[in-house]
């Protein structure tokens, strides 16, 4: 397996570090990584995919559909070969599908599988990552047989492939397993899940992360079966003896941090919190010395988990520092990560985006009658993302409008109209006109234009709403 597809297929696997019970959202296998574009260079369809994929990453949907159509009309005009089209092909199917199309994207995410199964060997990835990805298409629109079919084809192609593509057949073991878990099929999940353990342990070249990664998934299912004390085993098992890490500094080996930290979560849900605090301050302790920016992620998890702890045993001062002490260390990181490297910009985008969901102080301060000292974290989150991800990005929408809900809790509609307008503007900014999102927030602004007293405004949004409704009976399908 080439380093680039090595990557794509492990960046899927680590960007979900457990199994979810809820229908999966689309991402396809291609998407993770540019679409046919490599090193070297830029020629026209590089640049037109380059410009689609930062389009994408900010929300900007409607733009980022226009691109890699472009790209698809000058990659079929210049002759690439299947599948780079089928690439450019799934990444539309991504957008379709997040704009609520689902015509459109099952016809690009069949058309990509038809170019990948006519011009490739039937055991690629390639072409199990299609069927996998027609899997989860399948069961977010709830059509489970087709579901399991997709799923069953994509193993099947997955035990075919060779020991060097192991990342391919553990992302489809565990897309497959995932369906099977919301099917409430727990064996079939299981046995899935152990399967694709075994080939993690057994690979001769292992990658901790994959280990970890399925020992929490398999963990997480075990509890839904009412096996706490195996899931508890196993993630024990994962850790070592002494919870360290191998070294300290830029080189440490943290891989047992994943397992010590799933361990700790498995801990406060079981309400042993004595265990689930020792293992959350190892974390933490542990991180800090390492001193690693790509490790950050892994540092807030630990602190926001260690807050809800502390809430929990009645030490609502030690959980507010405990969630403050997140956000401080991730709004401190992000301008600083910004400016260096490509893996630094990585993490700071990403720590950026989720500055604007800190729930767990949220509510601390909700209960505590304290509501508005969240105003001041959340428009400083506004300001640090409109400066790293700019001012139209989807998530500066989204942050915009948790304030302006804050401000509605206080009843200040005087501040919550101007925030939720200009959350709705970036919406709109990034939305098709006929998108069922936007109907969702025009309800949402006109319930508050009501309870401010604005009726016939709010009667205005409503009909807008209500437009948008009936040019989407079924879906978002273009009027």
């Amino acid at each position: 397996m080439n380093r680039r597809h090595s990557l794509k297929v492990a960046i899927l696997l680590l960007s979900i570090p457990f199994l979810s019970a809820s229908p999966p959202a689309i991402r396809v296998f291609a998407a993770q990584s540019s679409p046919g574009v490599a090193r070297g260079r830029e020629t026209p369809l590089k640049a037109i995919l380059r410009q689609a994929q930062q389009a994408r990453a900010a929300g900007h949907l409607v733009n980022a559909e226009r691109l890699y159509q472009n790209a698809l009309k000058t990659a079929e005009q210049t002759g690439e070969h299947g599948p780079r089209i089928a690439n450019i092909l799934l990444a539309l199917a991504e957008l379709h599908s997040q704009e609520g199309e689902t015509a459109q994207a099952l016809a690009a995410m069949q058309r990509a599988l038809t170019l990948n199964e006519s011009s490739l060997p039937s055991e690629q990835p390639e072409v199990a990552g299609n069927l996998s990805t027609l899997a989860l298409f399948y069961d977010g629109q709830k059509n489970a047989p087709e579901a399991e079919n997709c799923h069953r084809k994509a193993l099947a192609v997955a035990e075919q492939l060779p020991p060097d593509d192991r990342g391919m057949r553990l992302l489809v073991l565990n897309n497959a397993a995932a369906f099977y878990r919301r099917q409430n099929n727990y064996a079939e999940a299981e046995k899935l899940l152990r399967h694709g353990l075994e080939i993690a342990e057994a690979s001769p070249v292992q990658n901790q992360s994959e280990v970890r990664n399925l020992r929490a998934s398999l963990a997480s299912l075990y509890r839904l079966e009412g096996k706490t004390a195996d899931a508890e085993t196993l993630l024990a098992d994962a850790v070592p003896a002494d919870g360290a890490a191998s070294a300290n500094g830029p080189h440490a080996d943290l891989s047992g941090m994943l397992g010590e930290l799933e361990l700790a979560r498995e801990y406060k849900d079981q309400g042993k919190l004595d265990e689930a605090e020792a293992r959350y301050q190892n974390v933490i302790s542990t991180l800090e010395k390492a001193a690693r920016p790509d490790e950050l992620g892994m540092m807030a998890s630990a602190l926001d988990g260690l807050g809800v702890v502390f809430e929990a045993e009645g030490r609502d001062a030690d959980a507010e520092e405990a969630y403050l002490r997140s956000i401080r260390m991730q709004e401190k990181a992000v301008p600083s990560l910004l400016s260096q490297g490509k893996v630094e910009r990585i993490v700071g985008t990403n720590l950026a985006r989720v500055l604007g969901y800190h729930f767990g102080l949220l509510n601390l301060y909700r209960k505590e009658g304290r509501l508005n000292e969240m105003e001041p974290i959340l428009q400083h989150a506004i300001s640090v993302q409109e400066a790293a991800l700019g001012p139209n990005d989807k998530v500066v929408g989204e942050t915009l409008a948790g304030l302006a809900r804050v401000y509605v809790e206080e009843h200040n509609y005087d501040d919550a109209l101007p925030a939720y307008s200009r959350a709705l503007e970036i919406q709109e900014y990034n939305l098709k006109p006929y998108d069922l999102r936007l109907a969702f927030s025009l309800d949402e602004y006109a319930d508050i234009l009501k309870q401010a007293g604005r009726d016939q405004e709010a009667a205005s949004m409503r009909a807008r709403a209500q437009r948008i409704r009936e040019l989407n009976p079924g879906g978002n399908s273009k009027p």
